[in-house]
């Protein structure tokens, strides 16, 4: 048996059409409450990866890089500083930078060469 809606000959009886249209419309209702609480707690940390573990620390690359990273803070400047270290370790450009912030503070340029 056929219907007839809006002029469009509709070929399943209307409990199917009003069963899969709340399914719908109750998918969407569940997307929409995971999308919200996903953004409200931050995500998902099923899914995000540790890279830490592969780069080298400090404490194995040892005094060598943090003198280097030093002098480079001192004759090119922080974001020369940042970029060699972040070659070196393969750090983020925040871990990199926090680190020669925390140098940058420790071993502040003399003020005869400010």
């Amino acid at each position: 048996m056929s219907h007839v809606a809006f002029g469009i000959i509709l070929h399943r009886p209307w409990k199917e059409i009003a069963l899969t249209l709340l399914h719908v419309i109750l998918a969407i209702a569940a997307a929409v409450i995971v999308f919200a609480l996903r953004r409200r707690f931050g995500g998902s940390k099923i899914h995000e990866v540790d890279h830490r573990q592969d780069r080298p620390s400090l404490e194995i690359v040892g005094d060598d890089l943090e003198q280097r990273t030093v002098n480079a803070l001192h004759k090119a400047g922080k974001i020369s500083a940042i970029k060699d270290l972040r070659e070196a370790t393969g750090w983020s450009l925040k871990e990199a930078k926090d680190y020669v912030d925390e140098l940058e503070r420790k071993y502040p340029l003399p003020k005869d060469l400010n």
